[in-house]
């Protein structure tokens, strides 16, 4: 399979398929579909980002001990964590498979409020 080949299959998988539909994130008793989260961000630019520079602002340790290890042990780094005001609201599993493997980067999209607001349940 081609370079550009397996980007389209990737890219399309990412869009389609990066989350469980039955998934939700729960902040300040508000929740929110990841599914929505994930519609909403779709044309967001995918930044690549220093952990140390998250660490800063989330406890990854913390993340890390709300995982499971089989969780972490088979997370796909390959797909963006999001964040949204300075909480992981998918991707923790990465997170902290990058953490534990010593990854200095990884790929991030920043939820705005209005993203959030349009997957609110």
């Amino acid at each position: 399979m081609s370079n550009i080949k397996r980007k389209a299959v990737l890219n399309f998988y990412l869009k389609k398929v990066s989350y469980w539909e039955d998934q939700s994130f729960v902040h300040d008793n508000s929740e929110f579909d990841v599914s929505l989260v994930w519609n909403s961000i779709e044309e967001k630019e995918c930044n690549t980002v220093l952990i140390s520079k998250i660490s800063k602002k989330i406890n990854i340790k913390k993340e890390i001990r709300l995982s499971k290890y089989f969780d972490i042990k088979n997370a796909n780094t390959d797909y963006p964590i999001i964040i949204w005001n300075n909480r992981i609201v998918d991707g923790t599993d990465r997170l902290a498979k990058a953490y534990i493997n010593n990854d200095k980067y990884i790929k991030v999209i920043y939820a705005s409020d209005k993203d959030m607001l349009y997957a609110l349940m």
